[in-house]
């Protein structure tokens, strides 16, 4: 008779058969321990063995059933058992203080290490070790098939039950989803759980002043705050919220010992004697309970409780937003500044009070915070006087000794006009001198006084034509007033061109006195006052802030990108070799001292103060 027979037959008609075991029981230890047992009885050698099953990968992994039933375990097997959980191979080795040897195969299932199955083996010394080994290690493998099946079947059962209770809280999260306002989505929520459930009654209550009170019932579109029915569910919803914990009466073995009270009263009161409460929460401001009744032949199992759970967790948010978005604006900007408030001066919320503490202590510094107010705005350099030099008569250009940027001193010829008509011309009038003069002597000679008068007259006229030639001969050469630069002013292109008597040809300034005009904003200019100190610092001299003093605030406006300045002028209160007139940069008028919170929003509080100006009736 082989080993499965004498398996099926050993003991009375009232044993359970181990071939039975793998075939009809749903207790892991039972099956697995039919299963090690058939093992061993099967294979040749096997003096103990160890079943090691655990949480997939992540363990911990302890002992499941031993064979033969342990007395003290199977330490011996330990150390083999480790090898293969550590490597997920096959393991073979040699046992300490005994001549077996020991195998182990570890149990994978979709890449997922569940646990491992080790053997004690006893080696006959007639057969090769090796061959031995090798037809026990393949046996062991072989049967670990029933092991794997029977894991994959429990999954599947769990996976469909998931599927089952993802798909329920799917239904119920729809039907709280497709209702717009809150009081219908509460509505909507617990008749459905009491359709799916077989629920002769669930209620959806919320806490407000510290205690639940029901605001839906299924099946049902009004409650009465003063009925014994909703004053009941109202204290177990209490009893549920006050322990955190889920409460269902009757309770079953296994179950966490919590006060239920309540939930006994509301059981025998009012006809259902099975009762749940799951608690419920949408955040801080809103939380609370839901309430399931149904007759006592129809207790609450634990997948149910675990779909209820589930719906609480999600369905809470989700009935908390809608309430908040079914208030009115004020009433939510106040429950935000409420609930602002309460992080702030609440627990918690590290980082809000460091800001807010941030926040007065810069309050504090600006209020009292002052400094210099400075007008700021691009600036030019020019000189303070500027003389032009124009054309002494009517002439043409001769030559040309300098031009616009050198700098002149005070007589250096600057060009020279072509004398030559002016000297044909003196010639001219002084021969005609000469003969006024003879006829006047002549005149007088004769004593003729008529005649001497009217030639004196003419020498006279002469004389002062000579004086006048004289006089435009000297100015031929155009000389420099003073000290200074030429401005403007190039006759180098222009020799022998005709000018005309006092058309310009020079304009000069001097290099020990500029003045500084700077162009102040519109929004500014109302700060600006005659005498006021500023600092000038030029683009060519940017290492070196220059002081200066306003001198006039003019009333001429220049538009430049859509905003219009006015000019301002100042007087350098020093000069330097380095200044020249024309240069660029960046002025800054000095007004007074000024809150540092001023300073910085003043434009942007003026700005505000213009455009509600405009658009306010």
């Amino acid at each position: 008779m082989n080993t499965l027979s004498r398996m099926e037959l050993a003991g009375s008609g009232a044993t359970l058969p181990v071939w039975a075991n793998l075939t009809q029981t749903a207790d892991p230890a039972l099956y697995f321990g039919a299963w090690l047992a058939y093992l061993c009885e099967t294979t040749p050698g096997v003096v103990s063995a160890v079943l090691v099953l655990g949480a997939p990968d992540v363990g911990p992994f302890a002992p499941l059933v031993f064979w033969p039933e342990p007395q003290g375990g199977a330490p011996r097997l330990a150390e083999v058992a480790e090898q293969a959980l550590a490597s997920r191979r096959a393991s073979v080795s040699d046992l300490a203080d005994s001549s077996n040897s020991g195998l182990a195969v570890p149990i994978e299932l979709d890449a997922y290490l569940h646990g491992v199955v080790a053997l004690e083996l006893k080696v006959d010394a007639r057969q090769p070790k090796l061959e031995q080994t090798s037809q026990a290690l393949l046996r062991l493998q072989w049967g670990l098939a029933w092991v794997t099946a029977y894991l994959r079947s429990q999954y599947s059962d769990e996976s469909r039950s998931t599927e089952q209770r993802l798909m329920a809280l799917l239904d119920q999260l729809a039907a709280v989803l497709e209702e717009d306002r809150y009081e219908a989505a509460c509505r909507s929520l617990v008749t459905e759980l009491a359709t799916r459930l077989d629920c002769d009654r669930v209620s959806l209550g919320v806490v407000r002043g510290g205690h639940a009170q029901a605001v839906a019932l299924s099946h049902s579109a009004q409650t009465s705050k003063r009925s014994n029915l909703i004053q009941a569910v109202g204290a177990a919803m209490d009893e549920a919220i006050d322990q955190k914990a889920v409460i269902r009466v009757p309770m079953l073995a296994g179950d966490e010992i919590v006060v239920d009270r309540e939930h006994q009263h509301l059981a025998q009161e009012h006809g259902n004697g099975s009762v749940l409460t799951v608690p419920l929460t949408g955040g801080e401001d809103f939380s609370g309970a839901l309430t399931f009744e149904r007759p006592a032949k129809l207790p609450f199992e634990q997948h149910e409780i675990e779909l209820c759970q589930a719906v609480a967790a999600v369905s809470g948010r989700i009935l908390a937003i809608k309430k908040l978005n079914d208030r009115g604006f004020l009433l939510r900007g106040w429950d935000g500044l409420k609930l602002q408030l309460r992080r702030v001066l609440g627990p918690r919320y590290v980082k809000r009070k460091l800001v807010l503490i941030v926040l007065m202590l810069a309050g504090f510094f600006f209020s009292f915070a002052k400094a210099d107010y400075k007008v700021s705005a691009p600036a030019t350099l020019e000189g303070a006087i500027r003389r032009s030099v124009a054309a002494p008569f009517d002439g043409f250009v001769a030559s040309a000794q300098a031009r616009a940027g050198d700098v002149a001193r005070s007589g250096a010829v600057l060009a020279t006009l072509d004398e030559r008509d002016l000297r044909l011309e003196r010639l001219k009038w002084a021969s005609q001198e000469a003969q006024y003069l003879k006829q006047h002597q002549e005149a007088v000679a004769n004593r003729d006084r008529a005649k001497a008068q009217i030639v004196q007259a003419l020498y006279e006229q002469a004389r002062a034509q000579v004086s006048l030639l004289d006089e435009q001969l000297s100015r031929a050469a155009v000389k420099a007033p003073f000290d200074g630069v030429i401005v403007k002013g190039d006759l180098s292109q222009s020799l022998g061109a005709a000018v005309r008597r006092g058309e310009v040809l020079f304009e000069i300034t001097p290099l020990d006195a500029y003045r500084v005009i700077v162009e102040i904003d519109e929004r500014d200019i109302a700060d600006i006052a005659v005498g006021q100190k500023g600092r000038l610092l030029l683009s060519a001299i940017a290492d070196q802030p220059l002081a200066f003093t306003v001198s006039n605030v003019t009333s001429v406006t220049t538009a430049r990108e859509g905003r219009n300045y006015f000019r301002v002028e100042g007087l350098m209160d020093g000069a330097g070799e380095r200044l020249r007139p024309g240069m660029e940069g960046v002025g800054k008028i000095e007004i007074e001292s000024r809150h540092l919170i001023w300073i910085w929003t003043h434009r942007l509080v003026n700005w505000a103060r213009l455009m509600l100006w405009n658009y306010l009736p």
